[in-house]
């Protein structure tokens, strides 16, 4: 009824815009607003605004009475809960509606998918369970709280690694920002984020050199490392601050590349490397691998609707990289 009336409202405008007379007879926004909030409330809350079955519980006797109740409360608990997975579900999808589609954000949202369904459908499961069933169900929950168990570990050591500042005994470092998806010669959200924590390093600290390292991926136009150079001069950094690493196509040759460049230019070794908070353990593993001794973290926030399938992507990198070392 809100919607109807909405563009019933807008099409008289735009009728008057025209010169010609209301088409439409004119909405009752207030009077739909009061339908729709009376359909909820007896759809959702339909026990608790029944006044007179109210008065005819609490008269009467005090089993009915707790029976209403309990199940009044465990209805609006189903309706809160259903609720309440159905959002974290469209969270984890979130980053598909923004063309940002990959394992991560498909494994996360059907993990809670699976979630959801099992939640809401809880209790149409037949409890009647053979020792074949409840053994099956046994192995499947503790499948799936060694799965939360690591996940919370792992995400522990993401979390540690992104909180390696850099001490105040150490003035000199170079800052190294990684690469990740282009537009054009425009930054895409998340590679905007990088820069924009780079820009903010470099403008405290006059003194510091800076490597941008990112290839151009297939359908990329420019390198990500000419990219990021151009934005950060636009922002008003000296050129002849900044070094470009063109050449690499992943985290590993990001930083392998980036050590060659620095050792070659004499720059400083100690670096603070610039990427997200859920990226910096996997690119503190490979500076290591690439020989940087002393490294510490620069990193951005990752936008909130993005956070949740990025950060189960890289859990699946981070397996492959202690599974298989790549």
């Amino acid at each position: 009824p809100v919607a109807k009336a909405v563009m019933g409202q807008l099409f008289n405008i735009l009728a008057g815009k025209l010169g010609v007379p209301d088409l439409l007879p004119k909405p009752n926004l207030q009077a739909d607003l009061q339908k729709v909030a009376e359909e909820l409330a007896n759809d959702v809350f339909g026990d608790l605004f029944d006044l007179g079955k109210m008065k005819q519980l609490f008269s009467g006797d005090i089993t009915e009475m707790t029976k209403w109740s309990t199940g009044v409360i465990n209805k609006g608990l189903t309706e809160l809960r259903n609720g309440i997975f159905g959002f974290l579900f469209l969270w984890c999808l979130a980053p598909a509606f923004f063309h940002i589609r990959g394992i991560g954000v498909f494994s996360s949202s059907a993990v809670m998918l699976g979630i959801c369904l099992t939640a809401m459908f809880w209790h149409l499961i037949d409890r009647n369970w053979t020792f074949k069933k409840a053994a099956v169900v046994s192995l499947a929950a503790l499948l799936f709280t060694a799965c939360v168990a690591a996940f919370g570990i792992v995400s522990g050591m993401m979390l540690k690694a992104s909180l390696t500042a850099v001490p105040k005994d150490c003035p000199n470092y170079t800052v190294v920002v990684l690469g990740c998806k282009a537009h054009g010669d425009q930054p895409s959200w998340m590679l905007n984020d990088r820069l924009e924590k780079a820009y903010s390093i470099l403008s405290e600290h006059p003194n510091l050199k800076c490597v941008v390292t990112g290839g151009m991926g297939d359908d990329e136009q420019f390198t990500e490392a000419y990219v990021m150079r151009k934005y950060l001069v636009e922002k008003g950094i000296s050129p002849d601050r900044i070094y470009t690493e063109e050449l690499s196509g992943s985290t590993e040759e990001n930083l392998l590349y980036t050590k060659s460049l620095i050792r070659l230019n004499g720059l400083s070794e100690n670096i603070v490397i610039v990427t997200d908070r859920f990226h910096e353990l996997r690119a503190r593993i490979w500076a290591e691998k690439a020989g940087f001794k002393k490294i510490y973290s620069g990193c951005c926030e990752t936008r909130i609707y993005l956070l949740t399938g990025y950060w189960f992507r890289e859990m699946f990198g981070l397996a492959r990289l202690y599974v298989f070392g790549v």
